[in-house]
C-alpha cells in the first residue's frame, strides 16, 4: 500500500472514530436531559395537588398532580394509534374536557382501548357523561414538526402523537398547553383502561454511549495497526533470538 493510500485510509478511520465519539457525546447529553426531566417530574409530583379551576394563570402545571372538573366533549376525541397494553395492540383515547366556569378545555388521556390493527378501536369507545372530576398528572402537549401525523381512513382518524398547534387549529375553543394523564382507579371498571405515567428511568443512553466509545477505540486501533502498520515493522526487524547453547557430549 502506497504512503498516500495509507494516509487516506487512516484519515478515514480518524473521521469514523470522531463520528462515533460525537454520537457517544450526544447520548450522554440525552442522558443529562433525561435526568433533568426526571428531577423536574419528581419535584412537581411532590407538590400539593393543583386544582385547575383555582390555580393562577402563571402557575406551572407541567408534571403537577392536578384535579380537573368539567364535561367531556366526546365528539372531539382523539385516537392515538400504536400502543400496547400487556402485549396486546390498541389505542389511547384523548378527549377534551370543557372546564367548569371557563371557556377553555384541557385534553385528558382517558386510557387504553383494544384495537386489533393498532389504529381503530375494536368497539365504540365508552363515554363518561355528565360532570366529572379527573385526577391525574399534567404533562406538556408536545409541539412537533409533523403535526402529530394524523391519518384518516374509512373508520376514522388516528394520530401518531399529540401536537399542540394541530389540535388547537382543530378545536373550536382554547386548549391548555398541558394534558392530563388520568390516574388509574382501582374502583373503576371497563374501558378505556387508565395507563400508568411514563417511567422516570434514564433509559439506555449510558449503555449506548459506552458502545459508541468502544467502536471508536476499535476503529482507531484498526487504523493504527492495520492501515499504518504501527508495531509491525518493529516485530519484523527484530533480530532472531540466539541459539540455545549446546550441552557437551
Amino acid at each position: 500500500m502506497s504512503a498516500f493510500r495509507q494516509r487516506l485510509w487512516f484519515a478515514i478511520t480518524v473521521l469514523v472514530s470522531a463520528g462515533c465519539l460525537g454520537l457517544a457525546a450526544w447520548q450522554l447529553g440525552r442522558r443529562a436531559e433525561r435526568r433533568a426531566e426526571n428531577a423536574r417530574a419528581v419535584a412537581g409530583r411532590e407538590q400539593p395537588v393543583l386544582d385547575l379551576l383555582q390555580g393562577s394563570p402563571g402557575t406551572d402545571r407541567s408534571q403537577r398532580r392536578v384535579l380537573a372538573r368539567g364535561v367531556f366533549d366526546h365528539g372531539e376525541q382523539i385516537i392515538l394509534r400504536g400502543h400496547l397494553l400487556t402485549g396486546a395492540p390498541g389505542v389511547q383515547v384523548v378527549t377534551p374536557l370543557r372546564l367548569l366556569g371557563s371557556d377553555s378545555a384541557i385534553l385528558v388521556n382517558r386510557g387504553f382501548v383494544p384495537a386489533a390493527d393498532g389504529a381503530t378501536p375494536d368497539f365504540p369507545v365508552p363515554e363518561e357523561p355528565g360532570e366529572v372530576v379527573i385526577a391525574g398528572i399534567a404533562l406538556d402537549v408536545p409541539s412537533t414538526s409533523d403535526g402529530g401525523q394524523p391519518v384518516t381512513g374509512t373508520r376514522g382518524t388516528s394520530w401518531r402523537r399529540l401536537d399542540l398547534a394541530a389540535i388547537r387549529s382543530r378545536l373550536p375553543y382554547p386548549v391548555m398547553d398541558v394534558y392530563v394523564l388520568a390516574e388509574p382507579d382501582t374502583g373503576r371498571r371497563g374501558w378505556p383502561r387508565r395507563v400508568e405515567p411514563p417511567a422516570l428511568g434514564e433509559g439506555k443512553h449510558l449503555s449506548y454511549a459506552l458502545q459508541w466509545i468502544g467502536i471508536a477505540v476499535a476503529v482507531f486501533g484498526f487504523g493504527l495497526f492495520f492501515v499504518l502498520g504501527v508495531g509491525r515493522g518493529a516485530v519484523a526487524l527484530a533480530p532472531p533470538a540466539p541459539p540455545a547453547p549446546r550441552g557437551r557430549n
